[in-house]
C-alpha cells in the first residue's frame, strides 16, 4: 500500500492537456451495483448522488448505496484528467474518500482535499462504497 506522501498534486491545473484517452473507468466492487462500470471519458467528472434540478452528477451512485440512509454525498468527489494522469479529489464529503485505505484530507482551513493521482487497480472508497480504477489502455 502506498503512503499518502506518494500521492501527486495536480500540476498546472487549467494549463494542461485535457484530452482524455479511452479505456479508463470506475467499477463498483460491493453492494447492489457490484459490477457496474462508468467510463471516465471527460476531463472532469463529478461523483455523487443526483438530486435534480439542483445537483446533477456525471457518475450517479444513488442506485449503488448499501443502506437505506444515503452515505454518498450529493457532490462527493471529482476525477480530473490532467497531463496524462487521472486524479481524485474529495469535495468535503460527509463520510470521506479513501484510496487504498488512505484518506484524502484537506489542507488546514480548506474544505476540499488535496488531489491524489490514481493508478490502475487502485481501490477507491466513497463512504462505504468500494470502486476500482480500471485502465485497459494504460495510464
Amino acid at each position: 500500500m502506498r503512503d499518502v506522501r506518494d500521492f501527486d498534486l495536480i500540476p498546472g491545473l487549467g494549463t494542461a492537456d485535457r484530452t482524455v484517452p479511452g479505456g479508463c473507468s470506475l467499477c463498483v466492487l460491493n453492494g447492489p451495483g457490484v459490477g457496474r462500470e462508468w467510463p471516465l471519458n471527460q476531463a472532469r467528472m463529478l461523483l455523487g448522488r443526483s438530486d435534480p434540478p439542483s445537483v446533477m452528477v456525471q457518475i450517479d451512485l444513488t442506485a449503488c448505496e448499501l443502506g437505506v440512509e444515503p452515505m454518498i454525498s450529493r457532490r462527493h468527489a471529482e476525477v480530473h484528467w490532467i497531463e496524462g494522469r487521472m486524479y481524485l479529489v474529495d469535495l468535503g464529503s460527509r463520510n470521506g474518500t479513501r484510496i487504498n485505505g488512505v484518506a484524502l484530507t484537506p489542507e488546514e482551513g480548506a474544505r476540499i482535499s488535496l488531489p491524489a493521482a490514481l493508478h490502475p487497480g487502485d481501490r477507491i472508497q466513497l463512504a462505504d462504497l468500494e470502486l476500482q480504477f480500471v485502465c485497459r489502455g494504460g495510464v
